[in-house]
């Protein structure tokens, strides 16, 4: 799942669709309690913040379109 929707987020930024930013947001969610299931806990650190960074990515895009 993290993988495909990596895909189509990736596919959806490359397109400079503002949608892009809860797909990744998605993503990172999904992968931090992936993550943290497996006990990896520094690469939950990392998504953790990536999912803070698509919050802040979609707030400034939001902010840039309106």
């Amino acid at each position: 799942l993290p993988t495909a929707a990596s895909v189509a987020g990736q596919w959806l930024l490359g397109k400079q669709y503002v949608e892009n930013w809860p797909v990744w947001l998605g993503v990172n969610i999904v992968s931090v309690a992936l993550f943290a299931y497996k006990g990896l806990w520094l690469t939950v650190l990392l998504y953790g913040l990536f999912a803070v960074l698509s919050v802040v990515g979609w707030r400034a895009w939001t902010r840039r379109t309106a």
